[in-house]
């Protein structure tokens, strides 16, 4: 008798979990609700093992959200596999598909990038974004878990990806709502996202930001923060709206900026401490203890500095490599 009690229970709580179990409201209480009856209840799982009809591993797979998760990124060498390295490692298995924006940044023109880094270092990074590209294309590895480039990555874990996309396009948010993702992540992604994908039902869009949040709104922030002699900087995890870096603050992570240190230094704080919150934000969305904090829209919006910037930040001895 009680283990037919024990399977009707079983029984409709993974109705719920097919029904009502991906829509917010229910999700988060009522499903915590039937968790506690049903705990009460059965205390001995040789009931549920004996059961025909239900597998304690379904319950388990209930009780322990996993969050459905894309990507949207660039093709980036240097910082890309980094600030992705804790998310694929551990979340691979959770990860439905990353797309890889294949256009140049449209950040920094070429000339703007030679006269930020001077000649020597320009030539420098050049061979070094070369030297990336060759490992990459070998599935060569940086250390244990930071490979050379996304792709490699990607093909490591197995994870379906998609190299140049529009995110505007029809064919995008046809291929989304088959997905039928939890989580849309948005990592150094430059394209903006429409209306139309942010209101898609169940679906929490999130985008990684290299500053603390609601200061150093906009690009280039780590250009910006070491012009301004900010001596913390940090990156922020927030919810995508339509305004520019304007959703609720999830996650911060911060780090001491130094004297000595340059853009790609800076950068390269963001995508190690982004790495690590991002991962943080993933399981705390699915064990549903996110909390929100306002994000003050009232700051400046910074963008592609002018000459008159950048002669500053030379004329301040800052250096970008």
């Amino acid at each position: 008798m009680n283990s037919m009690m024990t399977t009707s229970k079983l029984i409709m709580l993974r109705l719920f979990n097919i029904t009502l179990g991906r829509i917010p409201f229910f999700s988060r209480l009522l499903k915590k609700i039937l968790i506690r009856i049903l705990i009460k209840k059965q205390k001995n799982k040789r009931y549920v093992a004996s059961s025909r009809f239900f597998d304690w591993a379904d319950l388990d797979d209930f009780t322990n959200k996993k969050a459905r998760i894309v990507i949207l990124t660039r093709n980036e060498p240097f910082y890309i596999p980094l600030y992705l390295s804790d998310i694929l490692s551990k979340k691979h298995q959770n990860i439905l598909k990353v797309y890889i924006d294949s256009k140049p940044s449209p950040h920094l023109s070429k000339i703007q990038l030679l006269r930020l880094c001077g000649m020597l270092n320009f030539v420098y990074l050049s061979f070094k974004y070369l030297f990336y590209k060759t490992c990459g294309l070998f599935n060569l590895r940086r250390n244990s878990k930071v490979f050379y480039s996304i792709t490699s990555a990607l093909k490591h874990y197995n994870i379906d990806f998609q190299s140049g996309f529009d995110v505007k396009s029809d064919n995008f948010k046809r291929e989304l709502l088959n997905l039928r993702p939890d989580v849309l992540l948005s990592v150094a992604n430059s394209q903006i996202i429409p209306s139309d994908i942010l209101e898609i039902k169940g679906l929490v869009c999130l985008n990684t930001h290299g500053a603390l949040l609601p200061e150093y709104r906009g690009i280039l922030t780590a250009f910006w923060m070491i012009l301004n002699e900010e001596q913390k900087g940090g990156v922020t995890i927030h919810k995508i709206t339509e305004k520019i870096d304007g959703g609720t603050i999830l996650n911060q992570a911060e780090f001491d900026i130094t004297e000595t240190d340059t853009i790609v230094s800076v950068y390269n704080k963001v995508a190690k401490y982004g790495s690590k919150i991002i991962l943080k934000t993933i399981e705390q969305f699915e064990s549903d203890e996110l909390t929100e904090k306002e994000n003050n829209y009232t700051r400046t919006i910074y963008s592609v500095p002018d000459s008159h910037h950048i002669n500053m930040f030379l004329k301040k001895g800052r250096k970008f490599v």
